[in-house]
């Protein structure tokens, strides 16, 4: 009699991944917008701007001949998870830099790591999704 083998479903899971990354990413978005000074984010919003702007550029250049609207949440999307992984990541590498002791944050930090993992695997989930769309392939969606 034949062992039954086990399936490994990581496409069940992406849906949860990115929903819990998006929520992530929002959460940390509007923690740090609250009580933000005027130069607190410029950090946060050059680094995801320089990593959105390629893409933006590859979607003008490839998708001008397909007359279809510009997907402007798509790209505030790829825009937030960056933004939200700097700034998640930023109190985590002062933390590391200060050489607390390991017991006295640990459990943020922990959290904090798991909610990068989340996040970069949200972002580059969409940007594999979307690469055809990117790269002009007609009906990539």
């Amino acid at each position: 009699m034949p062992l039954p083998q086990i399936e490994l479903a990581i496409h069940r899971l992406e849906p949860l991944v990115a929903l819990t990354a998006l929520v992530i990413a929002l959460v940390t978005a509007i923690r740090a917008i609250r009580p933000a000074r005027a130069g607190d984010l410029s950090r946060p919003e050059v680094v995801s701007s320089a990593l959105v702007l390629p893409f933006i550029l590859l979607e003008l250049v490839n998708r001008q001949a397909f007359h279809e609207p510009f997907p402007v949440p798509h790209f505030a999307i790829l825009w937030l998870v960056p933004v939200s992984f700097t700034l998640i990541l930023t109190p985590v590498v002062r933390m590391l830099r200060r050489r607390e002791p390991t017991g006295a944050r640990a459990l943020s930090t922990t959290a904090s790591i798991v909610s990068l993992i989340l996040l970069a695997w949200l972002w580059i989930g969409l940007i594999h999704d979307q690469m055809p769309c990117f790269l002009g392939v007609p009906h990539c969606d």
